[in-house]
């Protein structure tokens, strides 16, 4: 028996491919109106991002502030009719030398491949808030 991806895995799946590559229209198309992101950590960036505009205006000061960073390695998406849970690693250029790396989990409340609620989370914040606050 062949196992077929949930809908909203690939939707997830594909979501990444679109921040990778900027693909914004994606993205506007796939976040739901009413959306709420939580970003975690202690950064100028953490927080909570509610409706698709202050979403979408979050992806772009991301995009801004990482340049052509991060590099993302997903490592597994899983889910269902409700919920995609993607872990992966990353790593980031840090502008006075050296790389930042961390792991990574997002928990996406998804319908229908519809994002409604995501939660970013990473496995140690602390050296990413440190570079994202020298970014900003």
């Amino acid at each position: 028996m062949t196992e077929t991806e949930h809908p909203n895995v690939t939707a997830v799946r594909q979501g990444f491919q679109a921040f990778e590559s900027g693909d914004m229209q994606w993205m506007d198309e796939h976040i739901a109106e009413d959306v709420v992101w939580h970003v975690g950590g202690k950064s100028k960036m953490s927080g909570s991002y509610r409706g698709k505009e202050e979403v979408l205006n979050l992806f772009a000061k991301q995009a801004e502030m990482m340049g052509s960073g991060p590099r993302l390695d997903v490592h597994e998406v899983v889910g269902n009719d409700e919920h995609v849970i993607a872990i992966g690693s990353a790593s980031l250029d840090d502008p006075d030398g050296g790389t930042v790396e961390w792991k990574w989990a997002n928990v996406f409340h998804v319908k229908d491949g519809i994002a409604h609620e995501v939660w970013e989370l990473a496995d140690d914040s602390s050296a990413f808030d440190a570079l994202v606050d020298k970014r900003m």
